[in-house]
């Protein structure tokens, strides 16, 4: 394992985990999965929950082949490797964190399945947000850990208030319903999804909260 100098890089996590205290008081560990990651936050899945860390330059990132990142970056001008670089979405590591706004003061990578989480081929992820944009192939979201874009296909599941009268109207039309006759843009979402090899593939979108302009 290598530490990591980023060059730059807020979240909100609601519910209970168990977590293991590390070092100071309003410091503690946890390990789990990263599910989504930009350069100044990261969301770790732990179990069956979700917490997202705020990153800044102050955060100590270790990672195997990080050293060789930072030098480059640093050959390049820059002041330090981009964590984004570094750490990739489906991989284990341990966050070590200040309760007091949830920043995150070290993330270390780990070679194995980490405690926290459920050993697994593919996991089910999962994202909360807003949607900013949707067509019949395609959904993307924007939440507190950054803006995703998922797949559509007949496979996923689409639930909300109303859904269940649009598809008997649409069935008795003789018509096929597609996403966008239950969601738009500005409603609040729930997603579930598995990466396929970098692709987000939703299986399930439950609307939570319609638009205000809806």
């Amino acid at each position: 394992m290598n530490r990591v100098l980023i060059g730059m890089a807020c979240a909100l996590f609601a519910g209970s985990v168990a977590h293991a205290t590390a070092g100071g008081q309003g410091t503690k560990s946890v390990q789990g999965t990263i599910s989504a990651l930009t350069t100044s936050s990261i969301t770790v899945k732990v179990k069956d929950q979700e917490m997202t860390f705020v990153i800044d330059p102050k955060t100590d990132v270790v990672a195997k082949g990080g050293a060789t990142q930072t030098r480059a970056a640093q050959a390049a001008g820059k002041p330090g490797a981009v964590i984004t670089d570094i750490l990739k979405i489906g991989q284990g590591v341990e966050v070590k964190y200040k309760t007091d706004g949830m920043l995150a003061s070290s993330i270390r990578g780990l070679s194995g399945t980490p405690s926290g989480s459920t050993s697994t081929d593919n996991p089910t992820l999962h994202a909360n947000g807003v949607v900013t944009a949707v067509n019949g192939t395609s959904l993307t979201v924007k939440g507190s850990g950054g803006e995703w874009t998922f797949v559509i296909d007949e496979k996923t599941r689409v639930t909300g208030t109303g859904a269940g009268t649009k598809t008997r109207e649409k069935k008795a039309a003789g018509e096929k319903t597609t996403i966008m006759d239950f969601v738009a843009m500005g409603d609040t979402v729930a997603v579930t999804y598995h990466d396929m090899s970098g692709t987000k593939h939703a299986s399930a979108v439950r609307v939570t909260k319609k638009g205000s302009t809806n």
